[in-house]
């Protein structure tokens, strides 16, 4: 009752902190309208889940109505628990021949919230990912570098169908922020964040410790 009456900003704030089915019993009860505003303040990839979680004759009417819609349905089309199915679809790209003025100028412009990574990503005319390029590089280069010359061309990424265990383990591993998600032609596709995979991150340490022990997961609980 409370939610739809709230301003949509504050409402989706609320409606991405609540687990699974929270959501979809709020979603349930809320107007076509209503849930597409808040929707549209929701990240692309938590959208999806609040979506995806809907009937199938009501997403799209849902979908109809926001104006967010482009970012939202690509990530519809992946299994829930995949890259693709996680990651985000808000993100910004540089090219290889913007100058690193260029490149603040556009981030300012950007204004992003606080999902954004501390590195970006660069890609050529046909969205290939070429390289990544670290906030601290780019705030402490001459503001007429290029991009191509201070960019890292070692990206680890995975594909779309990769498990979302397997993308935890990857973060975990390198210790990264971030992970690019690409196509077979390495067009990037979007970017999964760390809190994307807290919860994975989380029970694949639970179950580490477990295994340090000697204990099973039946007999840890």
């Amino acid at each position: 009752e409370i939610l739809p009456r709230l301003d949509p900003e504050d409402a989706a704030d609320i409606l991405a902190e609540l687990d699974d089915e929270d959501q979809a019993d709020i979603a349930g009860r809320v107007s076509d309208m209503s849930l597409s505003d808040i929707l549209d303040e929701m990240e692309p990839d938590d959208a999806a889940d609040v979506i995806g979680d809907l009937p199938e004759e009501r997403q799209e009417r849902v979908l109809s109505q926001m104006e967010e819609a482009d970012d939202v349905r690509p990530l519809l089309i992946h299994p829930e628990d995949s890259a693709g199915g996680i990651m985000t679809t808000s993100f910004m790209t540089l090219r290889p021949l913007m100058t690193a003025q260029d490149a603040i100028n556009a981030l300012r412009d950007w204004s992003p919230d606080d999902e954004m990574p501390y590195y970006l990503f660069v890609v050529d005319r046909d969205r290939r990912l070429v390289g990544i390029v670290s906030l601290r590089v780019l705030i402490t280069a001459a503001p007429s570098a290029l991009i191509g010359n201070l960019m890292r061309t070692d990206v680890i990424t995975v594909p779309a169908g990769t498990d979302q265990e397997e993308c935890a383990r990857l973060l975990k591993k390198y210790g990264f922020l971030a992970l690019p998600v690409v196509d077979n032609e390495s067009r990037l596709l979007g970017v999964i964040t760390v809190d994307d995979l807290v919860d994975v991150i989380e029970e694949e340490a639970t179950q580490d410790a477990f295994r340090l022990a000697g204990m099973s997961d039946e007999e840890s609980v």
